[in-house]
């Protein structure tokens, strides 16, 4: 009767002991997740609202230009159409070429096809008598009119492979002759003609343009960004443009490309920061020339943006770029889409929210579901 008391007193301790047990190693393993996880720093971010408005510097441009030199290998310049100040349209003919030696050659290749077509319909007449003949042969000359027959017919295939050959020396230098007059490729305003550069294959060479058209299309500005600055301005963005050169001026316009690659200039350039460039297109024009430096002010982006050391940002193996967040006491990994780096500052630019707490210092031992302890 006895033994029972110390059976049930047995199981009891031993119960005892296991749940002290479980507690030790539950603080054991807590701790060392605090202690990893504590020794890391923990920082709410704010968002960084782009600025109000950029400010940018581009130069006037045409929206496009064309200079046109005098072409030794065409001949001498025989007319030229246009005066400096002049409207064209697209196709108009500016100037021209005579080249007598070009006449003459596609003079000679009307005359081989004529030729050829002569002897075409003569064998052709020929074959049809050979023919005849052979159906009405003897068993004496079949033999012999076959051999007729058979030598019409090569000449006759060598005269029809003689029009092919004339016909493409035709198509070969009415394009040359075509290529003799120069024509514009765009609607447009003469800018420049140079009269002396008419005479620039007998001086050896051309080293100034003949001619020079612009467009007549609005002016475009163009200029360069750096990187920050393409983080904030894009496609259709509106800026308000003015001017040293014309103070009070104002002209409006939007943005209407900005480079994804940067600039070939920029390689090289001093501390490795690259430049992209970018279009602007102007709404009016008003007292403005190419060459005019203009300063835009671009309305900013409303979309909130973060900034944050660039060691904080982490990649998968997919080369998806993550940070570690703080939900519920514990780290969370969130996938972000990060912009440009500067002086060890990354740019996340979505998929956070205002006043999130993130991980700034991961390493190698950081995962998910480590508490956090403040």
């Amino acid at each position: 009767m006895k033994k029972k008391p110390l059976i049930i007193g047995g199981v009891l301790a031993a119960a005892v002991i296991l749940v002290a047990g479980l507690v030790i190693l539950s603080q054991m393993m807590s701790g060392a997740t605090r202690a990893t996880v504590a020794a890391m720093k923990i920082e709410t971010v704010a968002s960084l609202k782009g600025a109000d408005r950029q400010l940018i510097s581009g130069s006037v441009h045409t929206a496009e230009s064309e200079n046109f030199y005098v072409d030794a290998s065409k001949g001498r310049v025989n007319e030229i159409k246009v005066v400096q100040g002049s409207p064209v349209k697209k196709d108009d003919e500016l100037y021209n070429y005579s080249n007598p030696a070009l006449t003459i050659q596609q003079e000679k290749a009307r005359v081989q096809l004529d030729n050829a077509k002569r002897r075409v319909t003569t064998l052709e007449k020929n074959l049809s008598t050979a023919e005849s003949d052979l159906k009405k042969a003897t068993a004496a000359t079949r033999d012999q009119l076959r051999a007729q027959r058979d030598q019409v017919r090569e000449e006759l295939a060598s005269a029809r492979t003689d029009i092919k050959l004339a016909e493409l020396d035709i198509e070969e230098t009415n394009n040359q002759v075509a290529a003799l007059s120069v024509r514009s490729n765009f609607d447009g305003i003469v800018e420049m003609v140079n009269e002396d550069e008419r005479n620039a294959v007998a001086q050896g060479a051309a080293t100034k343009p003949l001619i020079r058209v612009v467009s007549n299309l609005p002016y475009e500005v163009k200029g360069s960004l750096t990187e920050l600055q393409r983080a904030q301005i894009h496609q259709d963005q509106p800026f308000t443009a003015t001017s040293k050169a014309m103070p009070g001026k104002q002209w409006r316009g939007t943005i209407s490309y900005v480079s994804t690659f940067p600039m070939a200039s920029a390689t090289g350039t001093e501390g490795g920061q690259a430049n992209y460039e970018f279009v602007a297109k102007l709404e009016t024009q008003d007292g403005l020339v190419p060459g005019n430096t203009l300063f835009l002010e671009v309305k900013a982006t409303a979309s909130e943006s973060f900034q944050v050391p660039a060691a904080a940002v982490q990649r998968d193996a997919q080369g998806d770029a993550y940070v570690f967040i703080v939900q519920g006491g514990r780290l969370a990994k969130q996938v972000v889409t990060v912009g440009p780096e500067a002086e060890g500052k990354i740019d996340i630019t979505s998929e956070l929210d205002d006043r999130t707490e993130i991980l700034l210092n991961p390493d190698a031992t950081t995962t998910e579901g480590m508490e956090v302890v403040r």
